[in-house]
């Protein structure tokens, strides 16, 4: 986030309209120890079919499962 705050403030020295900054919470791997990655074998792709998605979905580990929630779907935290 520095980083790209930082950014911002050089382009706007170079006269640049300074880029928008989206930051989002990393999701958890399957493993249940690092960040979600292809490379590290633990993550979900969102173009493998259903049955791949839902074996992948079931060993995530139980711990994790409130933060699936409240990263994958739209559901307000009151509510849950």
């Amino acid at each position: 986030t520095f980083n790209n705050l930082c950014g911002r403030d050089l382009q706007r020295g170079a006269g640049q309209p300074p880029q928008l900054v989206l930051t989002v919470p990393l999701l958890i791997g399957t493993d249940g120890k690092t960040k979600m990655s292809k490379s590290m074998g633990n993550y979900i792709g969102v173009t493998e079919p259903p049955s791949e998605m839902f074996g992948k979905l079931m060993r995530v580990p139980d711990p994790l499962l409130a933060d699936y929630f409240r990263l994958l779907t739209d559901v307000p935290e009151a509510e849950f």
